[in-house]
């Protein structure tokens, strides 16, 4: 059976140790998983734009090669890729 494209995923409480330095909280507190067939080549997409990367791409224990980055409203989304 294929993955959901999409995975949200909440982990921490307190909302105001994921906003951006200058934004508002976010009203959200997790992350979103997207799933997508190469996330090296979407790093390299992403290299040259002005996106705040926090993670990766770098394979997990759990088996995933992620991608975290910050979305403009402070919003964690991570693309993913089996490993």
């Amino acid at each position: 059976m294929p993955r959901p494209a999409v995975v949200p995923s909440l982990y921490a409480p307190d909302l105001a140790a994921n906003a951006l330095p200058d934004q508002p909280a976010p009203v959200m507190s997790g992350l979103i998983y997207l799933f997508v067939e190469d996330v090296d080549a979407l790093a390299a997409r992403l290299a040259p734009q002005p996106v705040p990367i926090e993670w990766g791409p770098e394979t997990q224990d759990y088996g995933l090669r992620e991608l975290a980055i910050r979305d403009l409203n402070g919003y964690r989304l991570v693309f993913a890729t089996d490993a």
